[in-house]
């Protein structure tokens, strides 16, 4: 192989494995196996490659919005209160404990689901798939019902909230590829209506959300920052997980070219 690709594999590897080894993501590792990893990296970079440096100040607060909710980094109640413990978790709309995407489903989630049917229609067309009205209805009403596309407590298979939060599951791009028979154009278009709908989340959502809770009482007094608002996790066992998971990635990369993808899906 080329030197170059090597070097850029190897650094790719790393930063995988690291990136996957925090602690923060060790929620999702029941679900993992279920993600289209190629879809979630074009999703996260407005569906463009990773080479592709063009930007713009909008493109560029969408993916700063899309990134803080996939690392859970919002300043919403519960991530204030985490920094700073004398801010209340509390969610000033309906005074429960605030966690995450909570401001999203808050009071209620038929707010999400009409965004979701608004994203529908303007990403799946019948001009642009070629397909009937009727076939269009059916496809909606099918990517509705999709497990990813729920809100349910199987912490094993995606939910709608793993999809907000930027996990694009692989159930939404095998339908999609039913309808298109291509694999590159269902991931193109999944990537596509998720972006448009969290677009719209941002628009229609967040910042309506910052701009009533502004307005909202804040705490009499104001948090204060203090080193013991801080208790930073230990950096050892996410390395050593990475360590692992390159150490056995390496030979087989090395002998059967394996995918970059398995630094994430293996079980270590």
């Amino acid at each position: 192989m080329p030197i170059r690709r090597c070097i850029r594999t190897i650094c790719h590897a790393q930063i995988y494995a690291l990136w996957f080894s925090q602690n923060r993501f060790q929620q999702w590792t029941s679900v993992k196996l279920y993600i289209n990893w190629n879809a979630t990296w074009l999703y996260i970079n407005n569906n463009q490659k990773i080479s592709n440096y063009a930007c713009s100040f909008q493109s560029s607060t969408l993916k700063s919005f899309r990134i803080k909710i996939l690392l859970d980094e919002l300043p919403t109640p519960h991530v204030l209160h985490k920094r700073y413990p004398s801010y209340p978790p509390i969610c000033y709309k309906c005074n429960q404990t605030s966690i995450t995407l909570h401001w999203l489903l808050c009071p209620n989630s038929q707010h999400l689901e009409n965004l979701i049917h608004k994203s529908l229609q303007h990403t799946f067309k019948p001009s642009t798939l070629n397909i009937s009205t009727e076939s269009i209805a059916n496809l909606y009403t099918q990517i509705k019902n999709l497990d990813s596309m729920r809100i349910h407590n199987n912490s094993n298979i995606p939910s709608l909230l793993s999809t907000i939060t930027g996990l694009i599951p692989q159930d939404l791009i095998n339908l999609i590829k039913e309808t298109t028979s291509s694999n590159k154009i269902s991931i193109q278009l999944g990537v596509k209506f998720l972006l448009y709908l969290n677009q719209q989340i941002y628009k229609d959502c967040w910042i309506p959300y910052c701009a009533s809770r502004a307005k909202a009482s804040l705490p009499t007094q104001t948090p204060t920052i203090t080193l013991a608002s801080y208790s930073p996790l230990s950096q050892l066992a996410p390395s050593t997980i990475a360590s692992t998971k390159l150490e056995l990635w390496y030979p087989k990369w090395i002998k059967y070219q394996y995918n970059l993808h398995n630094l994430i899906t293996s079980e270590i």
